[in-house]
């Protein structure tokens, strides 16, 4: 019976963010887990080189809210982010 409990406060990971929503990442630039924030903005995608970049507008994006970079990007947002490819 705990596990059902515990179950049911978990967030579905497949869960739709939105503009505003808060969570948690492992920040790259920080190299800490930190609070992170949701917002639309620009995405510049580039090949595994470093090439070929392309700005992607209104992603929703999770920024980390100590330093400010990208730290995440939500699930709902990978398709708007490779689909010209």
């Amino acid at each position: 019976m705990n596990a059902n409990k515990q179950d049911s406060k978990r967030i579905c990971p497949l869960l739709k963010r939105k503009e505003g929503d808060k969570s948690q990442a492992l920040c790259p630039h920080c190299k800490e887990l930190q609070n992170t924030t949701y917002r639309f903005d620009t995405y510049i995608r580039t090949d595994k080189l470093g090439h070929n970049k392309k700005a992607i507008d209104n992603v929703l994006l999770a920024f980390c809210d100590v330093c400010g970079n990208l730290a995440s990007i939500p699930h709902q947002s990978v398709i708007d982010i490779w689909s010209d490819v």
